[in-house]
């Protein structure tokens, strides 16, 4: 298969290391794309992410309940 790289995969792998067991979290780029769709999130704060420039401002997904 091909590679995939680059600083957005580095970035990734940084927020999903960030994420609590089961959590789901979002860069604020991703957040304002789900915007207006029925993903509710919640703010996780800024982070300094290993290998990344500046800070991140974080969001997890809210789990829905049955």
């Amino acid at each position: 298969g091909e590679k995939v790289s680059g600083i957005q995969v580095h970035a990734a792998a940084r927020i999903m290391a960030t994420a609590n067991n089961g959590e789901i979290l979002l860069s604020n780029a991703v957040r304002e794309a789900i915007s207006g769709t029925d993903f509710p999130t919640t703010d996780r704060g800024r982070h300094e992410l290993k290998g990344v420039p500046g800070d991140w401002h974080l969001y997890a997904l809210v789990p829905r309940t049955a």
